[in-house]
């Protein structure tokens, strides 16, 4: 019995193996799906729990290598943490719409959830996202009503040469405790 198996993520196949009862996933896989080019130590910033190396002559990887280049020899594994980590340091447009999916779809390879929970938790991430967007937006919105309300600005505009740029900085931030103004130097 194979402990490998494959999982389709934006129409491509990432191979995975369970070791110890755990997930790990073919980082050339993850980074293909991705379409992250191969460039450099990509993977140094993963502390050493987070990845390992698959040899070919390993019996519980050996299955991973049956479709490549009989050079190939050894292959980096990422683990569930490490996955996450990888996606999430990512600054890929493609990435970031699809990080809050790609966690969690894991446990329906290593059978920890079916493919409806997996629908269901990245509904609630999603909702929650919506719910953490909309408050911030909310919070910008009453900052942005607040300076330029024309009897606010004008007050403002009126007493800071009056005051000085210090005390005008305190009238801005006596307003409440929406807006916090301070120098940038």
């Amino acid at each position: 019995m194979t402990n490998t198996s494959l999982f389709n993520f934006n129409g491509s196949d990432i191979r995975t193996v369970k070791i110890d009862g755990q997930p790990w996933f073919v980082a050339q896989d993850v980074r293909e799906a991705l379409g992250i080019p191969q460039s450099g130590p990509m993977f140094n910033h993963l502390d050493a729990s987070e990845k390992r190396l698959a040899l070919k002559s390993d019996p519980i990887t050996q299955a991973l290598f049956r479709d490549l280049k009989p050079s190939t020899y050894r292959l980096m594994l990422l683990s569930e943490s490490g996955l996450y980590k990888f996606v999430m340091r990512s600054d890929k447009p493609q990435v970031r719409k699809d990080g809050g999916y790609i966690h969690g779809e894991e446990h329906v390879v290593s059978g920890a959830m079916t493919e409806d929970e997996l629908v269901f938790k990245a509904m609630e991430v999603m909702k929650r996202k919506v719910d953490r967007l909309s408050a911030e937006n909310a919070k910008q919105e009453a900052i942005i009503q607040i300076f330029f309300d024309d009897h606010n600005c004008l007050r403002w505009c009126n007493h800071l040469p009056a005051k000085g740029a210090s005390d005008a900085l305190d009238s801005l931030n006596s307003w409440g405790s929406c807006v916090s103004v301070e120098w940038i130097d």
